[in-house]
């Protein structure tokens, strides 16, 4: 029955109103990326490369509820704009940004964004857009759910749970979904479990099939995973991002994740079909078509996760109805969408090897094609002291903890694709990644992006670029400056419109309009808001070309002649030679003992990191540098005035500071062990006097902070503070200058959305405590004014 009803689904495309952009007076966007083939292009055409000079802003949204932000792209159809906000969904009048309803998918109070909401359970998005389709709108949630709302009223007709994983942290959708004739197209999954691509019926919220990545026993290339474990189980592969789809051929069209774990090859011999795959699935049966794997036995946690697109394009001399894809080093790959066939010719390379991980002997290249990013070689003469370069497929070792390696970080960030031209507009994060892995191959992400323990730190930009559809190889490029240093955003996706301009965030706050053809800069316009990665669309209503987008907690949208003014500049955001907490003690360890979020969490000894990373004593305190590790360090200051000499492990060494001032030092034998003491010439905050002396360090609030912190909070924004994912770090220049002035109101939003699996959960004395680690290791009192 279920099959039949699909079938009569399918059949109803040929009738349907059919949901696209179009030129002419009226153009709609009302999938996450405007068409089913997701190539993020209007054929709009009056705001154009003659013209741009004269944009501006034509409406501003009041400010989204309870501070929540958004990634999504907006939909826009029948003159309604539609998008969700942290715990609300949003449909506001698409030509004046006027509220019509909202609806609020969670009571409980939470401003959650990035890795945060993944441990949350609540109702709220993360996904990066709805989905629309038969008069309503579909709402992808955190606690598993995908909900139903009139498109004109958001009164709720269904909401089901569709993903019954057992873990929080496993349970939320953000995977947008894709409406195609009654039936919504979507995946399900993160590391750790298994992940799953599903077709819901958009009337009812019934999941009409589902179908495991991960090649499962018995099933075709499940001989590419082992055969004497069960890995498999919790093997990856999970669709992070939007399918497409074509009717006419009946397909549609998944990019999928990493395997997991992601560092653990030597547990997952083998290819692991079918992570980091595309694939093409029957619509009305699930049922694989082909497949293509773009990188065999994944060990550098490189998601296929920027949309695929599909398009047309003449190969000698044939036209060929095509699908691209984009790997997380920035190459593109084209396949005819049928059959899977390469259009440019794969060459299987190989690449350097490590027995121990079974890393695959070869992997695919485009025969001609260019990276988005520079040059792996680009870094050479960027690298700190201590560390080796190594580049995409260099294999990691916890032999070789200093790699520093450029990072894979196309993702997420989805590309567009300009008809008119024949080229993709993609963009990636071009920084740097500190391999660090464990000889726990469960381990999770050890690694580092924004070098939170090493001086001076090489600073990341934004790669934007223009890639030929036929042949692979990058047009133009731009540098672009990346304002957050998350290593995931991008400063967004593109957009491409018939006018010959691509439409892209600027990393500085600005919104930019480049020409498609050469990349030169034609317009900008600022919003004030640079840490987002919500990409822009376009649409016309009544004859009127808008281009859109969300900057934080507001959508702006700009037309010809619109008269609101830019915001103010920003300020680049101030880089530190030195960042992390602040702890009072005058012990130092050359070992922590560290964690990472996994299925609970896992947890290792690092023998090359300080702990604390960051000391503050007296002047004329003597300090205790303790080895509690298992190898030899002789601890240098960076200016040479200072040595501890050789410590073997279980050995110490007391020196007394006398000068107030500031000193790096590092470990002569492994130089990229770096660590920082501050020598003030008054009592630190957190430090005992004689009259505390007494009390035990248990009464002491930032004390029992720091201990409540990691319990609650660490997940999230890391053991140390740093920020993990999208959850910003906690310390520093910049969380200093969001501090300053706003004591009241982050004290407010601690108790009213952390921890993020039960806001409000802890005691008024927890959250001021906590608060109190969190001031003490910036460096400023420990009671909040």
């Amino acid at each position: 029955m279920k099959l039949l009803l699909m079938i009569v689904s399918l059949l109803a495309l040929a009738t349907e109103t059919a949901y696209c952009a179009t030129r002419g007076p009226s153009a709609q966007w009302v999938s996450v990326h405007g068409d089913l083939g997701n190539q993020r292009f209007v054929p709009a055409d009056q705001i154009n490369t003659n013209t741009v000079a004269r944009l501006g802003a034509t409406w501003l949204s009041e400010p989204f509820e309870d501070g929540a932000t958004s990634r999504m792209t907006p939909l826009v159809h029948d003159r309604l704009m539609f998008f969700a906000a942290g715990s609300r969904v949003y449909a506001l009048d698409a030509r004046t940004g006027q509220h019509i309803w909202s609806h609020q998918t969670e009571t409980a109070t939470s401003s959650a964004t990035g890795w945060e909401q993944m441990v949350t359970g609540l109702a709220t998005s993360r996904s990066w857009g709805l989905g629309l389709g038969g008069g309503l709108v579909y709402v992808p949630l955190m606690n598993g759910h995908l909900a139903a709302l009139r498109e004109k009223t958001g009164e709720v007709v269904w909401d089901r749970l569709i993903n019954d994983e057992p873990l929080t942290i496993a349970k939320g959708v953000v995977c947008s979904p894709l409406y195609v004739a009654g039936v919504l197209y979507l995946g399900l999954g993160i590391e750790t479990t298994e992940g799953h691509a599903i077709a819901v019926d958009a009337k009812s919220g019934t999941v009409w099939w589902r179908v495991p990545i991960v090649a499962e026993p018995g099933q075709p290339g499940s001989d590419t995973w082992p055969q004497d474990n069960e890995i498999w189980r919790s093997g990856g592969g999970h669709p992070w991002t939007a399918p497409a789809a074509d009717p006419a051929l009946g397909l549609v069209y998944y990019v999928t994740g990493n395997a997991s774990p992601p560092y653990g090859g030597r547990v997952r011999r083998g290819d692991n079909l079918y992570t980091v795959s595309v694939i093409a699935l029957d619509l009305k049966t699930g049922k694989m078509r082909w497949y293509r794997q773009l990188i065999h036995h994944d060990v550098w946690e490189a998601d296929l996760s920027v949309p695929p697109i599909l398009f047309d394009t003449q190969v000698a001399g044939r036209k060929r109805h095509a699908i691209a894809a984009m790997r997380a080093d920035g190459y593109l790959f084209t396949f005819d969408r049928a059959t899977g066939e390469p259009l440019i010719p794969i060459d299987e390379r190989p690449v350097p090897q490590q027995s121990a991980a079974f890393t695959a002997a070869s992997q695919p290249f485009p025969r001609g094609g260019e990276s988005v990013l520079p040059p792996c070689d680009s870094w050479k003469s960027k690298i700190p002291n201590g560390f080796v370069l190594r580049c995409m497929f260099d294999p990691t070792s916890p032999d070789e903890p200093n790699q520093l390696a450029q990072w894979a970080s196309v993702r997420i960030a989805p590309m567009s694709f300009d008809p008119a031209t024949g080229l993709f507009y993609a963009q990636g994060h071009n920084g740097l990644q500190w391999r660090r892995v464990s000889n726990d191959p469960y381990l999770g992400d050890t690694t580092d992006h924004n070098g939170a323990r090493v001086p001076n730190y090489p600073q990341a930009t934004v790669s934007m670029a223009a890639i030929n559809a036929a042949s692979g190889r990058v047009v133009w490029r731009k540098e672009l400056p990346a304002y957050d240093l998350s290593g995931y955003k991008a400063n967004g996706g593109s957009l491409s419109t018939g006018g010959g301009l691509v439409f892209h965030q600027g990393g500085d706050g600005t919104l930019q309009a480049y020409d498609a053809t050469s990349g030169a800069t034609r317009w900008t316009s600022q919003t004030g808001f640079a840490l987002g990665d919500a990409p822009p669309m376009s649409y016309v209503i009544d004859g009127k070309q808008y281009v859109a987008y969300i900057a934080g907690n507001r959508v702006w949208a700009f037309a010809l002649d619109g008269r609101i003014p830019p915001a103010p500049a920003l300020q680049p955001p101030r880089i530190e030679s030195v960042v992390g907490p602040i702890e009072d003690t005058n012990n130092i360890e050359t070992l922590t003992l560290e964690s990472v979020p996994a299925n609970g969490h896992r947890y290792f000894l690092n023998e090359y990191a300080f702990n604390p990373y960051r000391a503050r004593v007296r002047a004329g305190t003597a300090v205790t540098f303790i080895n509690n590790g298992y190898l030899p360090h002789t601890i240098v200051a960076q200016d040479g005035s200072w040595t501890t000499g050789v410590l073997y492990p279980t050995q110490v060494k007391m020196l007394t500071f006398a000068t107030p001032g500031t000193y790096l030092y590092s470990s002569k034998e492994y130089p990229w062990s770096f660590g920082q003491l501050i020598v003030t010439d008054k009592q630190p905050a957190a430090a005992a006097t004689s009259a505390a002396g007494a009390q035990s360090a248990q009464s002491d609030p930032a004390t029992e902070g720091k201990t409540s912190y990691r319990a609650s909070c660490a997940v999230c924004h890391g053991e140390n503070l740093e920020g993990r994912d999208r959850a910003p770090p906690l310390a520093g220049a910049n969380f200093l200058a969001a501090w300053e002035g706003h004591d009241a109101a982050l004290l407010k939003r601690i108790r009213t959305t952390m921890p993020q699996s039960a806001p409000g959960s802890l005691s008024e004395a927890t959250y001021n405590n906590i608060l109190a680690y969190i001031l003490q290791a910036n460096g400023l009192s420990a009671t909040p004014r």
